[in-house]
């Protein structure tokens, strides 16, 4: 924890270590602690109770540097305070940038608030996601025709809601698909085992299976759509929450159930879209700054 170096918080015992300095990992140990307890004095629970609950579920996510850092120091810190330890920890790969790494050095680096001006946050948000791997499989690359097609991606979703809103006549009350409770229960397997990658790609199979895209009968199954609504909230939360209230009114929640108000016939659509396209001036500037200088340079 402690070493030879000019920088950081200076030992002055035990003797043998007067002169060293803790380590900044160390240091920074504890950023885990304070946030974990803002966070239930924000949710009203007892920081000290639930961190001894045994029911009490610890995640940690992080990129590929703070895999040592994580695993063993803040496990050993959660252990000598009696706490629970990491129900798992998910590491990903560096995101790459056209290839490469990101490095502020050479500006070959994209912000995501920088990226947020110009791309409506649920696109970037989406595309993130969609391109984050499991650990070791280095395929975390983005680029921005990644995230022109998450754009087109999300916009045929939400022009299947829409349809539905604009022409739905009558409310179809069977039951759900059994094709779509199979794929439900493989959703919660993957978010409960860590693995988002599977998850969207059920996602995009549940769309497929209930048909959304195709051209509204007049009919529209609420336990559907409010399902659909509810496997998208974790990585589109207010794509979510906006046309859930559309369709079933303002206390419509995510639930894996059937929807909690009673769902009537949805009216027109008055909102515009979430999933705008990417700028025209935005993919110009992107391909100025990375793509041509790189292949300049080459």
């Amino acid at each position: 924890m402690s070493r030879n170096f000019s920088h950081g918080v200076e030992l002055l015992q035990p003797e043998p270590l007067f002169g060293q300095t803790l380590l900044t990992w160390f240091e920074g140990l504890w950023c885990f602690d304070t946030g974990i307890r803002e966070q239930c004095a924000n949710d009203f629970l007892d920081a000290e109770s639930t961190m001894h609950d045994p029911s009490t579920r610890l995640v940690f996510f992080m990129g590929q540097d703070n895999r040592f850092y994580y695993t063993i120091g803040v496990t050993g810190a959660l252990l000598a305070c009696g706490y629970r330890i990491p129900t798992n920890h998910s590491v990903q790969d560096f995101y790459k940038l056209e290839g490469e790494k990101f490095s502020t050095s050479r500006d070959h680096a994209l912000w995501a608030d920088e990226v947020a001006r110009e791309v409506n946050p649920n696109v970037l948000r989406y595309a993130l996601a969609r391109i984050a791997r499991p650990f070791g499989k280095d395929e975390n690359e983005f680029d921005v025709d990644g995230l022109v097609t998450a754009a087109s991606h999300l916009r045929v979703w939400e022009d299947a809601l829409r349809q539905y809103a604009g022409k739905a006549r009558t409310l179809d009350s069977r039951r759900l698909r059994s094709r779509l409770r199979i794929l439900t229960q493989r959703y919660a397997d993957a978010i409960e085992e860590l693995r988002f990658w599977d998850a969207l790609d059920i996602v995009d199979r549940y769309f497929d299976v209930a048909d959304f895209a195709r051209e509204s009968s007049g009919m529209w199954n609420a336990i559907e759509i409010s399902l659909f609504l509810s496997l998208v909230y974790p990585v589109l939360p207010e794509l979510s929450i906006r046309y859930g209230r559309h369709f079933f009114g303002a206390a419509w929640q995510p639930s894996f159930g059937k929807p909690a108000v009673k769902a009537g016939l949805p009216p027109t659509i008055d909102f515009p879209s979430l999933s705008e396209a990417v700028p025209a001036n935005f993919i110009v500037e992107y391909n100025e700054r990375f793509r041509k200088r790189q292949a300049h340079a080459k």
